[in-house]
């Protein structure tokens, strides 16, 4: 598996993280790239359950859903840096 990383492309990568995700069956995988650090995320899937509608369809469900709890997270991460920010420059003053 190469390193989505467009500088790098290293094969060699190893696993952070390892869950079950859809009743365990889809695999999430964490990975880190030994090559340059950066982090990732990769789903295995059977063939047989990619053929499967239900499954693909509570795939894609739970895809969007972590999508969006990580966007919000994030969004909530830069209010929180933006009010840090705020109160510092209120002190300068």
């Amino acid at each position: 598996m190469y390193c989505p990383n467009s500088e790098c492309n290293c094969v060699d990568n190893r696993v952070l993280k390892s869950y079950g995700f859809i009743k365990g069956r889809v695999i999430r995988r964490e990975r880190e790239c030994l090559g340059c650090s950066s982090h990732f995320t990769t789903y295995e899937i059977s063939n047989d359950d990619m053929k499967n509608k239900e499954i693909m369809k509570a795939f894609n469900r739970g895809l969007t859903l972590e999508l969006e709890t990580e966007t919000f997270n994030q969004i909530e991460m830069i209010k929180k840096e933006l009010d840090n920010v705020s109160m510092r420059i209120k002190k300068i003053k």
